[in-house]
């Protein structure tokens, strides 16, 4: 893979739809105010490794250009489908290239829309689109065993619990277990089979980025 993740998926004119919302790649326009006070809230960041840490513009303009100059990222931000509003984002990161292997992670800075429905949304067009355009083999999420609302967000997705990793990270001043899921296309299509052979992206001609094998 000799450019970006970005430019692979075809560049800012990418887009994603949802039933609720819809993705596109960020740019540095979209470091806005509003995007920085979710990096810096607390209960927002409660069991992020964000946590207790503080940040200003320049982290999130470097962040996005980042990612956005990655061959292994791909961050999109999500926006409600009725006004266009920015509520959060979603990165893929490709870590095994050869064996086709990407982790998926996502943040709902605005909490009037937790619980709503809004992640399991972004999160299942992601992964249709990993797995059936760039043909991703395996994703793989993980999260401290006290978020029960991101496990159950793994679960929902079809991923099944692969590792639980003791002490592994602190959390209110204790430490606690993390929890590792994994996710393969047939446990996704079977709960979410609607989606299969119905492309929800644009440009509908990204090429395959992992090279199958037999």
């Amino acid at each position: 893979m000799t450019k970006t993740l970005l430019s692979h998926c075809k560049g800012s004119r990418f887009r994603l739809v949802g039933e609720k919302i819809w993705l596109r790649p960020l740019t540095v326009d979209d470091a806005t105010g509003r995007y920085l006070s979710w990096l810096n809230n607390a209960q927002v960041n409660e069991y992020s490794s964000r946590s207790g840490k503080v940040f200003k513009k320049q982290d999130v303009v470097d962040f996005i250009s980042s990612a956005n100059n990655s061959k292994e990222r791909l961050l999109l931000g999500i926006f409600t489908k009725d006004d266009d509003y920015h509520i959060g984002n979603l990165q893929i990161t490709i870590i095994d290239l050869l064996c086709g292997i990407a982790d998926i992670a996502n943040l709902i800075g605005e909490r009037e829309y937790w619980g709503k429905g809004v992640i399991k949304d972004a999160d299942s067009q992601a992964v249709h689109f990993g797995f059936t355009a760039l043909r991703i083999n395996k994703f793989i999420m993980g999260n401290i065993a006290p978020h029960r609302a991101s496990t159950f967000k793994s679960r929902s997705l079809g991923a099944k619990l692969e590792g639980r990793l003791r002490n592994h990270a602190m959390h209110n001043e204790q430490l606690v277990d993390v929890l590792r899921f994994g996710l393969l296309e047939e446990e996704f299509y079977s709960k979410f089979s609607h989606l299969i052979g119905r492309p929800t992206w644009t440009p509908n001609n990204v090429s395959a980025l992992i090279r199958k094998t037999t």
